[in-house]
């Protein structure tokens, strides 16, 4: 309490009233009015103030002199301000997830400017994140925002803080605590080996049931819910979920993301597993294969199957149409016709994966047996050959050693001998029919060029016993001859013949059935 500053000195003190707003509660051993009070009477009272606003208490006083003199009455004013108040927080987090919380403030009192950590209790289990929050003062209220605490334990654990809300007047409110319970993460359990599989194609994609997957993560673990993603910010997020049937999208090798959470938490884990599409040996054979029935022909009488990949990454397995194997090597030799199958595996144990069976076909040919008719008849206007081939093989046919043709119908074939030759196209034979035209030719040219000089009928040579007569258009005989003969050299005793038309008696025998005939002619000559 004061004293007189240029008077006689206050020696004590009369306190004649104590006079507080309502709302005010005097702390237990407060002064009381009473005398010979000394300067500090009132310096430990408290007085609380239950309201959200400042409130006064007024204590008036006598002071007395050393010679016993009494002075007018002063007062002392107290202004108290209420504390701040501020409610217990709770908040729950996922282990090594931050705290995100905002301390409170007082919601109808002062506000709090600053707050003061006095202590931070976790439970055993908890591990600080290394940039956590300290005991200290002139604390924000983002202080513990940004910490993280590690559970090292599989049931939900508790950490908390104690703090001393501050106001704008430096009034310290009560001790107010922030619990954070802090749950464990879930555990995929170690799978997680990747998933393999052979291709059912060659586009290197699969598809991929991942319940198995889904039982493995979880283990023995209660409340867990399982989801795959494509990429990591989907699993993150939980979206576009891919189900448990997966068709890769990328040929080969595909990451899938695991979010393994906990229903009742929230808390997740994300992990990570492969898809491998194992590639199929890849195997090129013909459908069929043709061998030679014999070898007598020029063709072969085997042939060797080579699918062109090596023993060193394959195996192999040649087969019978029975399924008898035939041989296990690279390559097989058939000289039998049949049906064959070759199955062909990687020998890696990681892969395994075999080729779609390949099934083909090695097929017998040979040498025709042909038969040709000449189908018009003698000394028609247009001659045609037809060849027919029978055999085991493909045939084509040429006349006279012309082209190939797949036809064995020649037409405007002209007169005498003629040779069809038949081949087999896989070159197992060839086979040679010789066959006669039976014709005159319609005009000769005797001017000793070499070309057309005499006119006979050639066709009919094989025929000793025909004969040919030759008349001028009167009907005289000018010529005798036989078709194995030189022929008709255009003259008469010697003398040339004129250009003219000259008429003819054929006399000989049907090449097919041995029946005597005649034709009637006639034929140019030409100068």
């Amino acid at each position: 309490l004061g004293d007189d500053a240029d008077g006689p000195s206050v020696v004590s003190y009369e306190l004649t009233a104590i006079t507080p707003e309502s709302g005010l509660v005097a702390g237990s051993s407060n002064a009381v009015e009473g005398t010979n009070l000394a300067s500090d009477v009132i310096a430990l009272d408290e007085w609380t103030n239950t309201s959200t606003t400042p409130l006064d208490v007024v204590y008036s006083f006598v002071p007395v002199s050393s010679d016993n003199c009494v002075g007018a009455l002063f007062t002392v004013t107290v202004t108290v301000n209420p504390e701040p108040v501020v409610l217990n927080q709770t908040t729950m987090i996922c282990s090594a997830s931050a705290v995100d919380l905002i301390l409170g403030d007082d919601a109808d009192g002062p506000s709090v400017v600053s707050y003061e950590l006095t202590a931070i209790t976790p439970e055993s289990g908890l591990v600080a994140g290394s940039s956590n929050a300290v005991v200290g003062t002139n604390l924000a209220s983002d202080a513990i925002a940004l910490d993280e605490w590690t559970n090292t334990s599989t049931t939900p654990l508790d950490v908390v803080y104690s703090f001393v809300p501050v106001s704008s007047d430096n009034c310290a409110g009560a001790t107010f605590t922030v619990t954070v319970t802090v749950n464990p993460e879930p555990v995929p359990l170690p799978v997680i080996d990747p998933l393999s599989d052979c291709d059912d194609d060659t586009d290197g994609l699969l598809t991929f049931d991942m319940s198995g997957v889904v039982t493995q993560v979880i283990g023995s673990q209660s409340d867990m819910a399982v989801t795959f993603h494509e990429t990591f910010s989907d699993a993150d997020v939980n979206s576009n979920a891919l189900g448990n049937s997966i068709t890769t999208t990328t040929p080969g090798l595909q990451t899938i993301f695991i979010r393994l959470e906990n229903t009742l938490t929230g808390c997740y884990v994300i992990s990570t597993i492969d898809l491998i599409v194992n590639p199929l040996p890849v195997v090129n054979l013909e459908d069929d294969y043709v061998i030679c029935s014999d070898a007598l022909g020029g063709g072969l009488d085997s042939v060797e199957i080579d699918p062109g990949l090596s023993s060193a990454f394959y195996s192999f397995t040649w087969r019978d149409e029975l399924g008898a194997i035939l041989s296990t090597a690279s390559t097989y030799t058939i000289d039998q016709g049949g049906i064959y199958s070759l199955e062909v595996s990687y020998l890696s144990s990681a892969t395994g994966c075999s080729a779609p069976l390949e099934i083909f076909t090695v097929s017998e040919s040979g040498s025709p047996d042909v038969t040709v008719d000449v189908v018009t008849e003698d000394f028609a206007d247009m001659h045609v050959i037809v060849a027919t081939a029978t055999g085991t093989g493909i045939y084509e046919f040429s006349l006279d050693q012309g082209p190939w043709q797949d036809s064995g119908t020649f037409i405007g074939v002209t007169p005498g001998e003629h040779a069809i030759n038949v081949r087999d196209v896989n070159g197992c034979g060839v086979t040679v029919k010789q066959v006669f035209i039976v014709d005159y030719p319609r005009y000769f040219t005797p001017n000793g060029d070499g070309y057309h000089d005499t006119w006979n009928i050639p066709a009919l040579s094989v025929q000793l016993g025909s004969r040919i007569l030759i008349f001028d258009r009167y009907g005289k005989l000018l010529k005798q001859i036989s078709p194995a003969g030189d022929g008709w050299d255009g003259t008469y005793n010697g003398q040339k013949m004129p250009t003219t038309d000259y008429w003819f008696l054929l006399e000989y025998n049907d090449l097919t059935t041995g029946a005597p005939k005649q034709l009637r002619a006639h034929f140019s000559l030409k100068r």
